[in-house]
């Protein structure tokens, strides 16, 4: 399976690209359930300019992000495809605070351990890496009441961070808004 970035039995990573998983970005941002801690998408073009965001580009080159592929269940099956289920990866860097990882799944996939395993693979693949400087540290930003986002990140080590109130831009209906949005750092360094 040369072609995915990692791999554990249930999943695979590969690079996100707007030409392979739009579709499948486009079915998880879009069900209603996704309300929860995000817009949902109202069609495929804004689900592209989402994932647009979210990809490499020349303003932001150091974007890392992968599809989180749902492995068929049995190697020689016809009737299951790999299934985009979710994203993960590297969403905004900050000088002197860190890199900012995010991750989100397809509602109808979460509390299967699939959000866990994939910050496994994620973060087997970033440290693999030669890093300097604040790219040596992961930053969490999560809800307080996303408890469940937050029991992810602790089984893979973070540590719990500052409580803050900060002006976000915001996707909301009609396009992006400033929003003040209260969230919780949770941080990684690069282990030893």
């Amino acid at each position: 399976m040369a072609q995915y970035a990692a791999q554990s039995e249930r999943l695979w990573l590969e690079p996100l690209t707007v030409e392979k998983h739009l579709d499948g970005y486009h079915r998880m941002l879009s069900d209603p359930r996704a309300i929860s801690w995000t817009k949902p998408s109202e069609s495929i073009a804004e689900s592209k300019a989402f994932m647009i965001e979210r990809t490499p580009n020349s303003e932001k080159p150091w974007i890392e992000n992968y599809a989180i592929i749902l492995r068929p269940t049995t190697p020689t099956s016809h009737d299951q495809m790999p299934e985009l289920i979710g994203a993960i990866g590297v969403i905004r860097f900050e000088a002197g605070h860190g890199a900012e990882v995010g991750y989100g799944l397809h509602p109808g996939h979460q509390g299967k351990g699939f959000a866990t395993e994939a910050m496994k693979l994620f973060l087997g693949l970033y440290w693999s890496k030669e890093r300097e400087g604040d790219w040596n540290t992961l930053v969490a930003v999560i809800d307080p009441e996303n408890v469940a986002s937050q029991r992810v990140v602790e089984k893979v080590d973070f540590r719990e961070g500052d409580l803050q109130d900060e002006e976000h831009e915001m996707w909301t209906k009609g396009g992006k808004a400033k929003k003040l949005v209260r969230h919780r750092e949770w941080l990684l360094s690069r282990p030893v």
